[in-house]
């Protein structure tokens, strides 16, 4: 859930998109928006702090500040809207709801190429009405709690008619004084990562005299990179510790003392989301390459238990990993979150346990060696903080800075294809400790798959069955959509979003999706329903995967040519290659590559297609140059023609990208290949 860009920016969903250069923060898997539509509008959404997403922005305010390092805290967003379309993109019916306010004006219109900057401002003066204790504290638990709220507005985007961007906030009255966030309320309330932390309304992760695992805790002191040609991405989501400390993450080779500055966060900023850097007002992030197992040095604590000063408490367990899920629950490969705790006692006791005090998201790792299988279901063991206690005492940053910080370049867009995994990955796969309900429903999605032959003509209506393990009191809610998967949504199938509601004693609720017909030859193609966002209930099974299959046309194989569709034997058969093309972009200039579309014999009549290019990972304007047209092949002439495209280059260290040309709108003929593929290979060190 990463993201700079909806469809892609080399920004959040670079929600993480931006960045040049490391800390390649995953595109969390998210949602993308519809890709461009020929002849019309075409919405493009990023929201430039990349982190969690382009689906959702997240803010903290502190209404008492610190009295000797007044706070910084992030209480701005920029939500950039980008029109990728032919058309003007119309926008209206704006509507903010929660604590949230629009800074300045919100655009009503935006010209085809051309992008507004939208700023949002969390303006809360109070913390929400209490549900619940969401602080990292039992003595102050109604000073502090998130606020949720949402802006919508409406487009004449086909594909996006209604554009819905998540808002959290997290108020808290005071700097430290326990009105900081839990780990669970950071991570999957505010964030809305799917991450199995531990059981609801988890406070601490506790601990005795050995260490004790959590949810999907991966237990590796040491890590190597999944992808030897990419450097390993860090950035912090989150600071909640003493004030005024500009704390170090470092990393270290197995075997070695030596540790390595990543980078240090402003001090200042040690109390929020997102802080920045220290010297500067980017992220706190930064990347490093190493071809050895390698650790983490957080401040003080390793990821290396046995390095630790204080094994006493939970065997010197003070740092944390946990695999990143995105709102849909999907594993984003090689992705985790790091969390540390200062192992300090509070009050002569033990350490609270709150493991909130740094967190971070990295990528490109995975474990290296053995690592250690937490227990199936998490340990229950009473909170080690006694109900009543002091603030924790401030951790002790060692006073040596490093007098230059070097400027960090914000992380790279990571490639909208997770990366490849090697077998030492475990597998991504849904957490097997189903959810902790005590009483809330479980919804869930049936059948969790099927298969259904595309019409020869029309659209042909799929159903879904979502239904709650037990009858509420309550009114339930959970959103569904539809996301791309071979499948793409206006040319495969219908586009459905929205949300069920389950009146009191309502048990089931159906979903209608439509699948289109077309005259393609082609493979069979999926697409996904999720669930999520779901009130007073859990979800369960939330994914519902489709495959379409071919209404009689088949890919050809060994060199065969492709038979058209029942009742259109008689038409011609038009193909594009190559399928798939790969292009260095260079540092300047332009990149040529051409495509050949050829008919398989001389029409009996002029047979007329339309072409496009479609962004993917890779955006139009920015890493190619848009081609569009028309095409005609006419009885007698030539059997092949050709289609060009500009690869844009640049100096930016990016990751590979891609984009699409397709072919649209035939007369008088079928396709047997209606779509090509261009990966733009980054060439940048």
């Amino acid at each position: 859930m990463f993201g700079k860009r909806s469809t892609s920016s080399k920004s959040r969903s670079s929600a993480l998109r931006s960045q040049a250069v490391v800390a390649a923060i995953p595109s969390c898997v998210v949602e993308p928006l519809e890709g461009r539509q020929l002849m019309s509008a075409s919405l493009v959404v990023e929201n430039l702090d990349i982190v969690p997403g382009y689906e959702r922005m997240v803010f903290t305010k502190i209404a008492n500040l610190d009295q000797n390092t007044p706070n910084t805290f992030k209480d701005k967003g920029i939500l950039k809207l980008k029109n990728v379309g032919d058309e003007p993109l119309e926008l209206s019916n704006l509507n903010v709801s929660g604590p949230f306010q629009i800074v300045g004006s919100f655009p009503t219109a935006i010209a085809p190429g051309a992008s507004a900057n939208v700023t949002v401002k969390f303006n809360a003066t109070t913390p929400p009405a209490f549900t619940y204790n969401q602080t990292a504290g039992l003595t102050n638990q109604t000073q502090a709690g998130a606020h949720i709220g949402s802006l919508t507005f409406a487009t004449n985007d086909a594909a996006n008619a209604t554009f819905t961007e998540g808002l959290a906030g997290w108020f808290q009255t005071h700097s430290e004084k326990n009105n900081e966030p839990s780990l669970q309320t950071t991570i999957n309330l505010l964030l809305d990562y799917k991450t199995n932390i531990a059981p609801p309304h988890t406070t601490f992760l506790s601990q005795g005299s050995e260490a004790q695992y959590y949810g999907e805790e991966v237990v590796s002191g040491y890590w190597q990179r999944v992808n030897p040609a990419k450097s390993v991405g860090v950035r912090q989501i989150a600071a909640y510790h003493g004030q005024g400390q500009n704390v170090p993450v470092s990393w270290f080779n197995q075997g070695s003392n030596t540790n390595n500055l990543i980078f240090r966060h402003d001090g200042a900023a040690s109390q929020t989301l997102l802080p920045n850097i220290l010297g500067g007002t980017a992220p706190a992030a930064g990347s490093f390459t190493t071809n050895s197992p390698f650790g983490f040095k957080v401040d003080n604590s390793f990821s290396d238990d046995t390095k630790n000063a204080r094994p006493q408490f939970g065997g010197g367990h003070e740092v944390r990993f946990f695999p990143v899920r995105d709102h849909f629950g999907n594993a984003i490969a090689g992705t985790f979150f790091m969390v540390q705790d200062y192992s300090i006692p509070v009050s002569g006791s033990v350490p609270n346990y709150d493991f909130q005090d740094n967190i971070y998201i990295v990528t490109n790792i995975m474990p290296a060696g053995s690592v250690v299988t937490p227990p199936a279901v998490p340990p229950t063991i009473p909170p080690a903080v006694p109900p009543v206690v002091p603030p924790p005492t401030p951790p002790t940053v060692p006073p040596t800075i490093p007098p230059t910080v070097p400027p960090t370049v914000p992380p790279v867009v990571p490639p909208t294809v997770p990366p490849t995994v090697p077998p030492a990955v475990p597998p991504a796969v849904p957490p097997t400790v189903p959810p902790v309900t005590t009483g809330v429903p479980v919804v869930s999605i049936t059948p969790g798959s099927q298969t259904v032959v595309e019409a020869i003509s029309g659209q042909k209506a799929v159903q879904l069955t979502v239904s709650l393990s037990e009858a509420s009191s309550q009114k339930v809610k959970v959103r569904f959509s539809t996301p791309n998967g071979g499948a793409v949504r206006g040319a495969d199938f219908v586009k459905a979003v929205g949300q069920l509601k389950f009146e009191p004693g309502q048990t089931s609720k159906t979903i209608t999706v439509m699948v289109k017909s077309d005259q393609v030859a082609e493979a069979d193609e999926n697409f996904s329903v999720n669930l999520f966002d779901a009130k007073n209930a859990d979800i369960g099974a939330g994914v519902s995967t489709i495959t379409i299959q071919d209404n009689g046309v088949h890919p050809p194989s060994a060199g065969a040519k492709s038979i058209p569709a029942a009742g259109a034997s008689d038409l011609p058969i038009i193909s594009i290659s190559p399928a798939l093309v790969s292009v260095v972009e260079g540092n300047a200039g332009t990149q040529l590559v051409t495509f050949n579309v050829s008919i398989d014999r001389s029409p009996a009549k002029t047979v007329k297609l339309k072409y496009a290019t479609a962004n993917g990972s890779a955006v139009s304007g920015t890493d190619y140059k848009h081609a569009a047209g028309k095409l005609a092949f006419a009885p007698g002439g030539p059997t092949s023609k050709t289609i060009t495209v500009e690869v844009k280059g640049d100096s930016t260290i990016e990751a590979d990208e891609d984009f699409h040309l397709s072919l649209l709108s035939i007369k008088n003929g079928v396709f047997a290949s209606d779509s090509a593929k261009v990966i733009v290979a980054n060439d940048d060190a």
